[in-house]
């Protein structure tokens, strides 16, 4: 299954603890075989798409969200 998870922050830019509960989410769904994708905010500097513990993390400006 395809999953994709919102987050305001997300590993290694956790702040409170419903971050680090989407972070242990993410890795759980992974290690069940589904496919994971968590897209979370970042300053425009920032903004990618990269890989943190095996989970695909898409990081975006919150400026370009309407």
């Amino acid at each position: 299954m395809r999953v994709c998870l919102v987050s305001n922050l997300y590993p290694p830019d956790a702040l409170g603890g419903a971050e680090i509960v989407v972070g242990h989410l993410a890795k759980g769904l992974q290690a069940a075989d589904h496919e994971v994708t968590v897209v979370s905010t970042a300053p425009p500097a920032r903004t990618a798409c990269n890989t943190v513990d095996g989970v695909r993390v898409r990081r975006l400006d919150p400026a370009y969200i309407h």
